[in-house]
C-alpha cells in the first residue's frame, strides 16, 4: 500500500501556543501542490512532529520551518526547522 501524498510547505512561526503547537504563516506552496493558489499568506496551526520532540529541538517565534499540511485537515505538522 502506497503512502498518501502530503504536500509540504515552508513558513514562519508567528505565535507559540501551549502543548508544542504553533501558528505558522505559510510563504508559498511547493510545486505539485494540489491546493488552490492563494495559500501564500495563510496562517496554519501546527504541532511539532515526534522527531523534533524526541531530540528536543527548540522552535521560537520568527523561525523558518517546513511543515506538512494534509488535504482536508485543520492542523499541520512541523517536520523540520530550516536554517
Amino acid at each position: 500500500m502506497s503512502k498518501e501524498f502530503i504536500p509540504k510547505h515552508r513558513g514562519t512561526v508567528t505565535e507559540v501556543l501551549p502543548n508544542a503547537e504553533f501558528r505558522v504563516e505559510s510563504d508559498m506552496s511547493y510545486p505539485g501542490d494540489k491546493r488552490p493558489a492563494p495559500l501564500s499568506t495563510q496562517v496554519v496551526r501546527c504541532y511539532s512532529a515526534g522527531k523534533l520532540r524526541q531530540n528536543r529541538i527548540f522552535i521560537a517565534i520568527s523561525d523558518r520551518v517546513e511543515f506538512e499540511y494534509p488535504l482536508g485537515s485543520a492542523v499541520g505538522r512541523i517536520i523540520r526547522r530550516l536554517p
